[in-house]
């Protein structure tokens, strides 16, 4: 497995981004977005699946892994590495989903 280790450039053609701003305290949200115990609870939309397994160290290069199983039974792993961590103020991510079904994992 190739880990990201690479500065990330943004490239509109091939990337998105996900921004929010939201109106509480900001330890709450660091707590919510870096512990997988809460990660749990908001990442996967139920409808879809859930979090199966997560595992997070949000240290710059740091890896974290977040695996959604689905109603079909199916696990898709999803591979990241953290870029930035200020914490209680800016989290920075690259992040590798591998779609339900695919034979092998892409890395970039």
């Amino acid at each position: 497995m190739t880990i990201m280790s690479e500065q990330f450039t943004f490239n509109p053609k091939l990337d998105f981004a996900i921004e929010r701003f939201i109106d509480t305290p900001a330890p709450l949200v660091w707590e919510a977005l870096t512990k997988p115990e809460h990660l749990k609870e908001w990442y996967m939309p139920k409808a879809w699946g859930r979090v199966s397994r997560a595992e997070m160290d949000v240290r710059p290069g740091g890896i974290f892994s977040i695996d959604i199983a689905t109603g079909d039974g199916h696990d898709s792993p999803n591979l990241g590495e953290a870029q930035d961590d200020e914490a209680d103020h800016k989290c920075a991510a690259q992040e590798c989903c591998h779609a339900v079904g695919a034979d092998e994992r892409v890395d970039p």
